[in-house]
C-alpha cells in the first residue's frame, strides 16, 4: 500500500468531488457512478478533508464508504443539519453504528471539549479506522465502544459484504464472511448516574426496531434524547421488523412522533404510516421545549434527495 503522503486521488474522482456539490440534475449520479468508476482500480491509503477541515484516511478499494468522504470534499453531509441543530457545545451525541466515523467526527467538532460523543462500532478493522480519524483530528471528547447495540447485552454474529463496511448487518445475505461481536444496549450505557445523549444516529441496517427495545428506559426518562435512524424498509423486512413497529416503539416509549426529511423540508409523518417518507426520519416529542427548538431550527431546511451521506 502506498503511503498517504505520495497518493493523488485520480482526476476522475476530482471531478467527481466538484459534480456532488451541483444541483440536483437529471443523469447526475450516473455522472458520479462513471467519474468514481474510472478512478476505481485505485489500491492505496488516501487522505482528505472533509466538512471544512476535519480529516480522514482510507483504502477505497478496501473500503467503498472511503468514496463517501472524498465526495463529501465540498459538500456536506445528509444529516449535518440535524446534527448542527441538536448539538451545541456542551452537548452529548450518541452515534450507534459509527462506521468510519463520518457523523462521530461532526458531533466530535460541535460538542466541543466540554461535550461527549459515544461511537458505538463493533467491527474490529472499520472500528480501527475509526479511531485512527478521531486520532488525526486530535478529539479527546469520543468514547469508541467496541460493541453494537441491540435489545439486550450478549453477543451476535454480523455478516459483512466485503469492500462495504456501510451494510454490515445481522441478516446480511452473504453469510461466508460472519465476524463475532460483543452487543450493548442504549439503557446500559447510559444508566441514570449518567449524562443522557441530546442525539441518538442510529443506522445500523435494519435492526434499528432492536436498537429502541434496548433503550426503553432512556427513551421514557426525565430527558429523553432526540433520534434521527435510517427507515429501509427492505432491511426492516429481512430482520423481521417493520417501519410500522419502529413507530410503536417511539410511540409507546413516551410519545415521539416522526418526521421525514424531504426536500421539501421536514413533514410530519402520518400516525398509520407503513413506509417512511425518507430514508432516514427524525424522532421527537413536541412537548419537549429542547426538542419543540430543534424541529424549529429545521422547519425551513431542504434535506438532499440522496440522503445515503
Amino acid at each position: 500500500m502506498n503511503s498517504v503522503s505520495s497518493v493523488r486521488l485520480p482526476l476522475p474522482w476530482r471531478l467527481a468531488q466538484l459534480v456532488r456539490v451541483l444541483p440536483e440534475f437529471r443523469g447526475r449520479d450516473r455522472i458520479l457512478t462513471a467519474l468514481l468508476g474510472s478512478g476505481s482500480r485505485l489500491d492505496a491509503c488516501v487522505a482528505g478533508t472533509f466538512g471544512g477541515g476535519l480529516r480522514f484516511e482510507g483504502n477505497p478499494a478496501v473500503d467503498m464508504n472511503v468514496l463517501e468522504l472524498v465526495l463529501l470534499r465540498f459538500a456536506r453531509p445528509a444529516l449535518a443539519p440535524v446534527l448542527d441543530a441538536a448539538l451545541a457545545p456542551g452537548a452529548v451525541f450518541a452515534d450507534v453504528g459509527a462506521n468510519l466515523g463520518l457523523y462521530t467526527l461532526w458531533g466530535a467538532r460541535l460538542v466541543g471539549a466540554q461535550g461527549r460523543v459515544h461511537a458505538f462500532e463493533p467491527v474490529p478493522k472499520v472500528r480501527a479506522c475509526l479511531a485512527r480519524s478521531v486520532g488525526l483530528n486530535g478529539f479527546g471528547n469520543v468514547r469508541i465502544v467496541a460493541a453494537g447495540v441491540g435489545a439486550e447485552a450478549g453477543r451476535t454474529v454480523l455478516y459483512q459484504l466485503p469492500g462495504a463496511s456501510g451494510v454490515t448487518s445481522r441478516y446480511g445475505e452473504n453469510k461466508q464472511h460472519g465476524v463475532e461481536v460483543d452487543v450493548t444496549t442504549l439503557d446500559a450505557e447510559f444508566p441514570h448516574a449518567a449524562a443522557p445523549p441530546d442525539l441518538v444516529k442510529v443506522d445500523v441496517e435494519g435492526m434499528e426496531v432492536e436498537v429502541l427495545r434496548g433503550a426503553r428506559r432512556l427513551l421514557g426518562g426525565r430527558t429523553p434524547p432526540l433520534l434521527v435512524l435510517e427507515a429501509n424498509v427492505p432491511c426492516f423486512a429481512a430482520s423481521g421488523t417493520s417501519y410500522g413497529e419502529l413507530r410503536w416503539l417511539l410511540r409507546e416509549a413516551g410519545g415521539y412522533e416522526l418526521w421525514a426529511l424531504t426536500p421539501g423540508g421536514l413533514h410530519l409523518e402520518p400516525p398509520d404510516a407503513s413506509a417512511p417518507g425518507s430514508l432516514n426520519v427524525l424522532a421527537a416529542r413536541r412537548d419537549l421545549p429542547a426538542h419543540a427548538r430543534v424541529l424549529e431550527r429545521l422547519a425551513r431546511v431542504r434535506f438532499a434527495r440522496n440522503m445515503n451521506a
